[in-house]
C-alpha cells in the first residue's frame, strides 16, 4: 500500500506540473493574440505555482541528501573506508 502510495505521488507531480505549464502556455497565447494584461498575469501566476513547486521539491531533495550524508557517517562509512580503499588497490591493481 505505501509503495503505491510513493509511487502516485511520484508519478502526480510531473503531470500535475505538465498541466500547469501547458495552462501557461495557453494564457499567453491568448495575451499575445488579444492583447488581454489580465490572461498575462494569470500566465505570470500559473508559472509562479510551477516554480514554487520545484523549489519544493529542491527542498525535499536537498534535505532528504543531507539526511542520507549524516546516516551514512554516523552507521559506519568512515571505519569501513579504509577497508573499500585497500579491497580496490588489491584487486583492481
Amino acid at each position: 500500500m505505501a509503495i503505491s502510495l510513493i509511487g502516485l505521488i511520484v508519478a502526480w507531480l510531473p503531470i500535475w506540473i505538465g498541466i500547469i505549464c501547458f495552462q501557461a502556455g495557453r494564457k499567453i497565447e491568448i495575451a499575445y493574440m488579444v492583447r488581454d494584461k489580465i490572461s498575462l498575469i494569470n500566465a505570470q501566476k500559473k508559472l509562479a505555482n510551477f516554480f514554487t513547486i520545484y523549489g519544493i521539491l529542491i527542498l525535499i531533495g536537498l534535505a532528504m541528501g543531507l539526511l542520507f550524508m549524516v546516516l551514512l557517517f554516523s552507521f559506519g562509512f568512515p571505519g569501513n573506508f579504509e577497508e573499500l580503499n585497500d579491497y580496490m588497490q588489491n584487486d583492481f591493481y
